[in-house]
């Protein structure tokens, strides 16, 4: 699995502002070797750069990995998916990849922020799956980024 992260965090570790103390740049580039290998991510960039990210994503799909992306574009706080709108991104992906797509939810992790905690114990967390879906090629790339957002929220009620 690869994972899409905040490109323009993951270019922030990676090539630090001009005037950032040694000390910061060795931390970010620690972080940004042990994300990578550990996670194994790739940059999803909310600005620009971010075709060279779905191609990258196109070639993950073909080599038989699977790609995982938070459609919000940003870190939700607790119970307030609605209110961070899936990005077009999610949509024009699936109506481009044309391939099957499992909706997530994950529960429980908010909770574990605010608390600084970094390990969960048992039923601390959910995580939720949809079964696989497929979306007609003459849906838009918006309307699919609405469609999986009502499924992923949907998938609280379960």
């Amino acid at each position: 699995m690869v994972i899409a992260q905040d490109g323009e965090l993951l270019r922030e570790w990676r090539h630090p502002r001009e005037g950032t103390k040694f000390s910061k740049r060795l931390l970010y580039w620690v972080q940004y070797i042990l994300v990578v290998l550990f996670f194994n991510v790739f940059s999803m960039p909310k600005k620009s750069g971010f075709r060279r990210s779905f191609e990258y994503a196109a070639a993950c799909i073909e080599r038989g990995e699977s790609v995982l992306v938070f459609p919000e574009g940003i870190r939700a706080p607790r119970d307030q998916m609605h209110m961070s709108t899936f990005k077009t991104g999610i949509g024009l992906l699936a109506h481009e990849l044309d391939v099957p797509v499992v909706a997530v939810r994950l529960d429980g992790l908010y909770e574990l922020k605010r608390r600084h905690q970094y390990f969960a114990s048992k039923g601390m967390v959910s995580v939720t799956f949809s079964s696989p879906m497929r979306f007609e090629r003459s849906m838009s790339a918006p309307a699919i980024a609405k469609e999986l957002q009502l499924r992923v929220e949907r998938l609280s009620a379960v």
